[in-house]
């Protein structure tokens, strides 16, 4: 039977840390990664979130952070140097709704700003009307 490893985490063999690593930078990472615990240089591959080559000593001076850590004692490590940042919405995104009520398919959907006085109960006014028994509260 084969092993697979679903490996996006690794257990430091010189300080015992776990380098928990984020699957969106290391799901088809091929590269160095630094322990967080003691700065350690590692060299491994993925595939698929597969680890393909075990870590070995690193290639080249290039590596990326893990996204979380944490000491055998179960106490978190963070900071600058230490894991990666969090990634952050797009500041782009404004958070208003497009103004439409009806769907590509002829659905009703509220896709406008409501006001306190479309809704009846926790229902769109809309949708209340269209329901076969009426008010369900």
């Amino acid at each position: 039977m084969t092993e697979i490893k679903v490996s996006l985490y690794y257990d430091c063999k010189k300080c015992e840390t776990r380098n928990f690593l984020d699957p969106y930078s290391y799901w088809d990472y091929t590269g160095n990664f630094k322990c967080a615990g003691c700065d350690t240089l590692y060299y491994a591959e993925w595939e698929n979130g597969q680890r393909v080559v075990e870590p070995e000593a690193p290639k080249g001076k290039d590596f990326i952070l893990p996204g979380y850590a944490e000491t055998k004692d179960l106490k978190p490590l963070s900071g600058e140097g230490k894991t990666s940042a969090p990634p952050f919405a797009n500041v782009t995104f404004l958070g208003k709704p497009k103004n439409c009520t009806v769907s590509a398919r002829g659905k009703l959907v509220a896709c406008t700003q409501l006001t306190p006085e479309d809704l009846e109960g926790s229902c769109w006014k809309r949708i209340a009307a269209q329901r076969k028994y009426g008010k369900s509260w």
